[in-house]
């Protein structure tokens, strides 16, 4: 029998307690992304201008956001270059300045040092996926944000679609919540970000929240958990509840699974994992 190590040892005993069973199907893969550049994907969107259409990048010091379809097809890419980009990790859809019109929010949130005093967020009106990209000419804006409490590793990042508030989960065996409202969120200022809590789940490397608001997901490599949201409920509530638990492929065949978006319908989820040929999977929810 293989020994477990003792960080997977304490993930069995954590995820042991959760609620088991879900209400989405087993994940059906829909096509493989063979792009040469994009071998190291960690955060995924979903378009809410096409259907079918995803927003992925690459972690670390990533150079463009790509447009692909769901059965992997790379439609276009939007350059990152003139930005400052430290180490992105996540991305997300949700409201901003603009009434009515979507953001995409990319998180610059990896530190796996625990060497940065602050982490950085990127906030731009979201193009259309099959649109010319290269001539994007959208404002960026940029938020410094620094947690109250220490350094931390992180590598997910939520917005909720009801508040416009921005959330972001930390790395590590104790998992913390921390939020910044939409309110914070103004260009060039400096945020301390506020503690939402503590998680049941360790290891934590994307998650989403349903646009619908009423489902947050968060995935590891191996296991993923859902969170349900009754109406006029604030996530700090929804949180105290222990997960149920959902699925994803995981290891061998998503070798580092590193990203998870709910579709545009609130009616299933998308996964992708670091590697070459990415399958694209697709998690239907089996009471649409």
């Amino acid at each position: 029998m293989k020994k477990l190590s003792s960080l997977s040892l304490l993930l069995l005993l954590s995820v042991s307690s959760l609620t088991c069973g879900s209400e989405y199907q087993e994940g059906q893969a829909l096509g493989s992304v063979s792009k040469k550049k994009l071998k190291e994907i960690s955060g995924i969107a979903t378009s809410s201008h096409s259907p079918g259409f995803l927003w992925v990048h690459n972690d670390g010091d990533a150079k463009h956001l790509f447009a692909v379809n769901t059965r992997g097809t790379v439609m276009g890419k939007l350059s990152l270059k003139d930005l400052k980009i430290d180490d992105l990790e996540d991305i997300a859809l949700g409201p901003g300045s603009r009434p009515g019109a979507s953001y995409l929010y990319l998180g610059d949130i990896g530190d796996n040092d625990k060497a940065r005093d602050s982490i950085r967020v990127i906030r731009f009106q979201e193009p259309s996926p099959t649109g010319s990209l290269k001539d994007y000419s959208g404002a960026f804006e940029s938020f410094q944000l620094s947690y109250p409490d220490g350094r931390f590793d992180a590598e997910a990042l939520m917005i909720d679609p009801i508040t416009g508030d921005l959330i972001i989960v930390t790395k590590g065996k104790d998992t913390r919540v921390y939020q910044a409202t939409q309110a914070d969120l103004t260009t060039d200022r400096s945020v301390t970000l506020s503690l939402l809590g503590t998680l049941p789940v360790m290891r934590v490397s994307a998650g989403d929240i349903s646009p619908k608001g009423d489902h947050i997901i968060m995935r590891n490599e191996t296991n993923a958990w859902l969170w349900r949201r009754y109406a006029s409920e604030s996530l700090r509530r929804s949180f105290s509840r222990r997960p149920e638990m959902a699925p994803v492929i995981g290891p061998p065949t998503e070798p580092n699974g590193e990203a998870i978006a709910f579709d545009r319908s609130s009616l299933g989820y998308y996964t992708l994992s670091e590697g070459a040929d990415a399958t694209i999977y697709y998690f239907a929810n089996r009471k649409p």
